[in-house]
């Protein structure tokens, strides 16, 4: 069993969201878009305590948006509200503007800029809030910032408790996981080598079994519902399938596998809760699958993306709870992700 926490981020319609409080199931919201959301579920932790609520500052959705996030008012948010939160991210600089190339120095310094806004955050909010305050190193920096947070010391002669990670999410598992394994031989080596880690935007959770984060998150549960396709784990993987009924023309779609493992998707389906024929199914008043979209509204739990997204959330647990952990062969190579 992996002991990896696993948080669902994305925005989700109530009848899914109920689904995973009723699981018990993690959650991470921006507080720049999802503040409502996450009114909600403070509300869902007064009467379910073991469910873990993430807040992260929304910055790469103001980057892309061109906004600014007000820092003076996320803070006075988490100091009004941490109670609720067992993990809270610093607003991290992203450099210039969206799809406009700056000058290299302006990405030299975006990580310093990174680092003094997570110092003067920390040092605005309550400290019982400090433990839970994550700074975050992105794949790409000078790995000597990595180091500036694992050597860090406050007034009291105290480390980090928990950092973030956050690999490139547009590149190959195997490049995401040569940058993990880097940070983790960092890690290891440093005077603070027992420090949490939280991996950011984590959409193959195969990596797991080679790197041990203390926690995770993932939208993948939800971006393939839409379009047909659920998770199955199978083999000691968790691998994406095609299931629309309108889209038997996928290279990776349930119709082309053979009769046995066919019923062996299906047991998995049926195991767990869930219908194959309603996973599969499509809204019959709409044009396409992509036209399916759901928002609060939507109280039928029987709508075939809902159902997607839930089984899919499920299928990741799954996945967690019954997958050892192996750790890193000397050769990311040798993994075969």
């Amino acid at each position: 069993m992996l002991k990896t926490q696993l948080y669902f981020a994305g925005s989700a319609p109530q009848a899914v969201d109920e689904y995973l409080v009723k699981a018990g199931y993690n959650r991470l919201f921006s507080q720049l878009n999802d503040r409502s959301r996450i009114k909600r579920w403070m509300s869902y932790k007064d009467e379910h305590p073991g469910m873990k609520l993430f807040v992260d500052s929304g910055a790469f959705s103001a980057y892309t948006k061109g906004k600014e996030i007000d820092l003076d008012d996320y803070i006075a948010y988490l100091n009004e509200y941490g109670r609720y939160f067992d993990v809270m991210v610093q607003v991290d600089y992203i450099p210039g503007k969206s799809n406009v190339v700056q000058d290299r120095q302006v990405y030299l310094d975006a990580p310093r800029i990174s680092w003094e806004n997570f110092l003067h955050m920390r040092e605005r909010l309550d400290k019982s809030l400090w433990d839970r305050f994550i700074p975050v190193f992105h794949e790409g920096e000078d790995f000597k910032w990595l180091e500036n947070m694992l050597e860090y010391r406050d007034a009291n002669g105290n480390p980090l408790r928990y950092i973030g990670i956050s690999p490139h999410t547009e590149t190959t598992t195997d490049r995401r996981l040569v940058f993990c394994k880097e940070a983790f031989r960092r890690i290891k080596k440093s005077s603070n080598p027992d420090v949490k880690t939280h991996g950011f935007g984590m959409t193959a959770l195969n990596i797991l079994q080679y790197i041990d984060f203390t926690s995770v998150d993932s939208t993948t549960w939800l971006k393939g519902a839409i379009y047909g396709t659920i998770l199955v784990h199978r083999h000691n993987k968790l691998a994406a399938m095609n299931v629309g009924e309108r889209t038997t023309g996928a290279a990776d779609h349930f119709c082309w596998l053979g009769a046995d493992a066919k019923e062996e998707v299906c047991r998995l389906i049926e195991d767990a809760g869930f219908s194959t024929e309603k996973l599969r199914k499509i809204d019959p008043t709409r044009s396409s699958e992509e036209e399916e979209v759901l928002d609060d509204s939507v109280e039928d739990i029987t709508n075939s993306i809902a159902m997607r997204q839930m089984f899919n959330a499920a299928s990741m647990v799954r996945y967690l709870e019954t997958t050892e952990f192996v750790g890193l062969p000397k050769s990311a190579r040798r993994i075969g992700l």
